[in-house]
Formats: C-alpha cells, structure tokens, sequence
C-alpha cells in the first residue's frame, strides 16, 4: 500500500480527511512523518530537528543493532531542561533506555487494532508517537492523529449499528403487519369455507335423498313414455347418478384442505403473548408441513415417526418459525441435491418426536428430530453452520438458523443442534445426511391435590 507524503508543517497535527477513511481504513491512509536519527546523536541534533520542523511529534531512534525506537518531543525537551551538559553528553540511545519500550506497527495495520493497541500503554505513554514500519523504512505517527481516526470510526461504527437496528425494527414491523394481514385473510377465508362446510353435509343428504326417490319412480313406473325416455337421455341420468355423489366428496375434500390451509395459515401467524402456553407440537408440524406443500413436490416423500408428546409449554408462534426454518433448509438442499443427481434414492425427509431423560439436569426432554438422507454436508461448511449460532457472527448478521438458535436457547432454555455425518435414526438403521436437533425442556407434572 502506498506511503502518504507527510503535510506541510504545521503547530498543529495534520488530520487525517475524516470523510475518506472506513472501517478497513490502515495506517497508511494517515499522515506520518519522517524524522530518522541515528543512536549515536547527541539530544541537540534531536533538539534542532523539531525546532525545524515544529509540527513533528517525536524522532525515530535508528540504531543498527536493535530495533528502531521513537521518543516523544516532551521527552526531549525534558530531558535537555533538566540538565543542560545532557545537549552533548548525553546520546539518544541512553535517553531511550531510559524510556518504555516503544510501540512498532506495520504499515498495513488497521487504524481500529492499532488504537487499541495504543491505548493499552501505561498512561504517561499515550502521548507518545507510534513507529510505523513501511518497506522504505520507519515513519512517526503523532498518537493524536489516530485517537482522532480512531474515534471517527467508531462513531461510524455506531451510525452503522444505529441504521441496522432501524432497518431490522422495520423488518419486524413490517413482518408484525404482514403477519396480521395473512392473519385476518384467513380469517376472512374461513368464513366462506365454513358456511360450504356446514352445508355440504346436507346437500349430500338431499342429493342421496333425491337419487332414492328416482330409483323409486324407476321401479314404479318401469315403461316410461318416449318424452321422459328423451329427457333422460339428454340429461345422462346414469352418469348424473354415479357421478353426483363422488362430485359432492370431492367438494368436500376441497373444502376441507382449504379449512386446514387457512388455519395452518393463522397458527403460523398467530402472535404470542406474554407467556408460553400450552402447544400440540403435533399439529404445528403438521400445519407447517400443509404451507410447504408448494415446495414439497414428487417424488419427495415425509415420513412421519411421532411419539406420544404431552401439551408442552412455549411459544407457539417462535417455534413454528424455527421449525418452518428449518425445514425449508432441509427441503432445499434435499431437492438440489436430488435434481444433481446425488442421490441414488429417493429423497425423504423423517420428522420424528419423542421424551428423553437426557441430558441433565432437566428430567424430561421433548425431543424433535428432522433427518434426510441426502449426502450430508461438507466440514467446512458444517463449521461454518455451527459459527452461524455463535455471538460474534449474530452481531454482524442475524442468519435464520442463528435466529432459531437463539429462540430454542434463550426464549425456551433448550438445545439447538445440526450435525451432518452417518448416525442411527429411532428404528436403529444407519444412515447419512443432515440432522437437526431441537431439544426443549418439558416441565415436571403438578402434583394433584
């Protein structure tokens, strides 16, 4: 990276152009100087070189034996004022051995490390530049320049942070509203299915009804005129009478998937409140798998393995997220894999359920298990999975899955796991690919009085 030519001098330290430096900004982007004496001089070369060029913070001490130091211009002047033979008795290399170790950079240093690194120094060290090293050789960096630097990025840094945290709140804003809106469609949805629901019980009682009193007529009157024969064939009673009932049962079986999809839909969106209540896990999953229907096209096959779950006590909504993540993780690498010919079987996704007595110390655990059997997931990508769910990447990026681990852990005191390697499912058979793990604690029963 190229050296900054220094400024012109100055009484005041040269100032970086705040408005060009970034958070990756280096201390090659600042103004440094270029002040190199050798050991060996006396303390008044040192002395006549900042009274030249008044704006240098310092000198750097070049000695070929050791590495280059830096004293400060108090450090100088302090020293030539408190004895006056120090001007030609005393040498630069002495008056830093006298003096802390310096602090040595490079020049492709970041301005943030680089502060933090000054100001670890003992408190009467913050004043004094810092040496940075560059391939043409050493150069001063006055410590104010970069405290300065330094602050300006962090006020960036905040700014940054500040406008994250308005675009998220507006996310989830937006995501409440959405969520509302889908809430009271649904609603409006159910009215309508509802009254066809109500009443498809009997118009298929009056259809059937209908149907026996033609039979009837039929065996009555067993030589119709022509005119009635005539009419029936234009009618196609036969067909009418064997399809009637089966258009009925097919009405119905319309209606009640377009009852579970709109009530799939509010559960999804449903809010909750302030505390968990009570939840059929069950039917959560079912309900979600009803909304990806859309997605869970042939020949990818659900196998359900449910076991016998009590009510457990959560966050319905917050967990119909995480499950509806992962979920939509699971079938979407399941079906790329499958459409690049990876797998050598059909693709099946297992949803399995059960109560564990481990791990300690909670009693009882409910157990959710969702496992495929697709070629699994590379090492570095499964690191990288698991580094999604650790505090330093959730404050650059909130991923989906860091955002289900954070629901299952903190929100319900549970386990959230993805491991991806050959493991054995509840029916004892091993197999491979990807399994996510949710653990959720399950409270003890009350005692009955």
């Amino acid at each position: 990276m190229p050296l900054l030519a220094p400024r012109p001098s100055s009484s005041r330290p040269q100032l970086p152009e705040h408005s060009l430096l970034n958070v990756r900004s280096t201390l090659a982007e600042l103004s440094l100087h270029a002040c190199q004496v050798p050991a060996n001089s006396p303390l008044s070369c040192a002395a006549d070189r900042l009274l030249e060029q008044g704006n240098l913070p310092g000198i750097v001490v070049c000695d070929d034996a050791q590495s280059p130091g830096v004293l400060s211009r108090a450090q100088i002047f302090e020293a030539l004022c408190q004895d006056r033979r120090a001007q030609t008795t005393t040498s630069l290399q002495t008056l830093l051995r006298w003096s802390p170790p310096s602090l040595c950079l490079g020049i492709d240093t970041s301005i943030l490390t680089a502060a933090k690194q000054a100001l670890r120094r003992p408190t009467l060290q913050q004043g004094v530049p810092i040496a940075v090293e560059t391939e043409t050789g050493c150069y001063l960096l006055d410590s104010t320049v970069l405290n300065q630097a330094y602050w300006h990025l962090r006020g960036i840094e905040t700014q940054i942070r500040y406008e994250r945290l308005q675009l998220e709140q507006l996310q989830n804003d937006k995501m409440s509203d959405l969520g509302r809106l889908v809430d009271g469609v649904a609603h409006e949805i159910l009215d309508p299915v509802s009254f066809i629901w109500g009443n498809l019980s009997h118009i298929s009682s009056y259809s059937q009804d209908l149907l026996d009193l033609m039979a009837a007529y039929a065996a009555e009157l067993p030589q119709p005129s022509a005119q009635l024969q005539q009419r029936c064939r234009e009618v196609e009673l036969d067909y009418l009478q064997a399809d009637l009932p089966e258009a009925i049962r097919s009405v119905r079986s319309g209606a009640h998937r377009l009852r579970q999809l709109a009530i799939s839909l509010q559960n999804f969106c449903h809010i909750d409140e302030v505390y968990p209540k009570p939840a059929d896990l069950h039917g959560l999953l079912d309900s979600l798998l009803l909304l990806l229907q859309s997605r869970i096209k042939t020949p990818l096959q659900i196998e359900r393995d449910y076991g016998k779950l009590p009510p457990v006590t959560c966050f319905a909504g917050q967990l119909g997220q995480v499950f509806m993540s992962t979920l939509v993780s699971a079938t979407d690498a399941l079906l790329a894999s499958y459409l690049d010919s990876a797998l050598d079987e059909p693709p099946t996704l297992t949803l399995s359920t059960t109560v564990c007595t481990a791990p300690a110390p909670i009693n009882r655990w409910v157990e959710i298990l969702i496992c495929d059997n697709g070629p699994g997931l590379p090492a570095a990508v499964e690191q990288a999975v698991t580094d999604t769910c650790s505090t330093q990447t959730r404050l650059v990026k909130e991923t989906s899955l860091a955002m289900s681990y954070r629901i299952v852990t903190a929100k319900h005191g549970g386990q959230f796991q993805v491991r991806s390697q050959q493991f054995t499912q509840p029916h004892t058979r091993t197999v491979r690919g990807t399994e996510f793990k949710i653990l959720l604690p399950l409270a003890p029963p009350e005692p009955r009085p």
